[in-house]
């Protein structure tokens, strides 16, 4: 499995662990070794347009990109990772080739591997097949460019479907232990599951298919959404409810038992997303190239266990501030009797 991701790119592999030398030996004569001819980049280039058109058919998906290039720009984090036409046709070998020489050596690399092997012979393992990684220079890789506030706050992506996809953004500040424990507090409260903010929404009001939040927490900001997918003849209700919930944490914030409660789910979550070996390497990866260090993983009840209420309660109030907010709409053309029903 290949991904780019915002801050990082994503190269992972799983097998036996008695496979492991094996596997570390094919990989590391492909990583090494990479074949840059120009038949395979525009093979590669077709491949990204069709996944960026499979990805565009996907409200949420389509959702949070509109977001983040709204709150981006055309710098750092904006673009989607599949790139658009544009981007794809002003790459070239030697962009390709630059780029790979200054991602791939030992000063920026991190091989993150979970395994039952001892840590010494995976070590040697390591060093005997990606001795030939360059020696590279220090240097940033993290994304370019600043979060700013776009003047039109009410993005909207045409798009010919029934359903509405209605999602309230909000910017995330640059990215340390405690506000990554923040965010999750806060999505878990608003968007995980039965018992979350936003479920009444779809089991009692009737308004929604599905309801969610995300925080997607990056090393130099990032976006909380907290969104649902309804019907397109229920949009503008759907808005004016998801708003008022959201207005009602930011007023009330939380009581120090709904904390409590919130700490648990949240460690539940976490738990569940990194319940297995595939999972837990990566965010061991994540968690290091982000700065947050390899340790943050087994840390992080401890960093959620630190919260206190006042410091949650402030954190909603910085986040969820409506003068900060944006509004994204995913779906059909707006009729003039639908506009601007829940945008404040």
């Amino acid at each position: 499995f290949v991904s780019a991701r915002e801050d990082y790119c994503l190269i992972s592999l799983q097998c036996l662990s008695e496979n492991l030398p094996a596997v570390l030996k094919l990989s590391s004569e492909i990583i090494l070794n990479p074949l840059f001819s120009g038949l395979r980049i525009d093979r590669i280039k077709d491949y990204m347009s069709h996944e960026a058109r499979i990805e565009d058919d996907d409200a949420v998906t389509a959702g949070h990109k509109a977001a983040m290039k709204a709150l981006w720009g055309d710098a750092g984090y904006g673009g989607s990772n599949y790139g658009d036409q544009k981007a794809l046709k002003s790459i070239g070998k030697k962009d390709i080739t630059d780029l790979y020489r200054r991602m791939f050596s030992k000063k920026t690399a991190v091989f993150s591997i979970v395994s039952d092997m001892e840590e010494k012979a995976v070590v040697s393992e390591l060093e005997k097949y990606f001795a030939g990684l360059s020696p590279g220079r220090e240097e940033n890789l993290v994304a370019s460019g600043e979060l700013r506030l776009p003047d039109d706050r009410n993005i909207r992506v045409v798009k010919d479907q029934k359903q509405c996809y209605v999602s309230r953004v909000c910017p995330l500040p640059p990215l340390t232990g405690r506000r990554y424990a923040l965010g999750f507090i806060l999505e878990t409260l608003l968007g995980k599951g039965i018992g979350s903010r936003l479920w009444e929404l779809r089991f009692k009001e009737k308004l929604a298919y599905s309801v969610n939040a995300r925080a997607s927490q990056m090393a130099r900001g990032g976006i909380f959404e907290a969104y649902l997918e309804t019907d397109r003849r229920k949009r503008g209700m759907a808005e004016i409810m998801l708003r008022d919930v959201m207005n009602d944490l930011l007023a009330k914030g939380l009581t120090e038992e709904e904390l409590q409660v919130a700490k648990v789910m949240s460690k539940t979550q976490f738990l569940r997303a990194n319940e297995t070996k595939v999972s837990r390497a990566r965010s061991l990866g994540a968690f290091e190239i982000t700065g947050l260090g390899s340790e943050f993983l087994s840390g992080f009840f401890n960093e959620i266990d630190a919260v206190s209420l006042d410091e949650v309660n402030g954190f909603i109030r910085d986040v969820l501030d409506p003068g900060k907010a944006l509004w994204i709409i995913v779906g059909p053309e707006e009729r003039a009797s639908e506009s601007g029903a829940g945008r404040h």
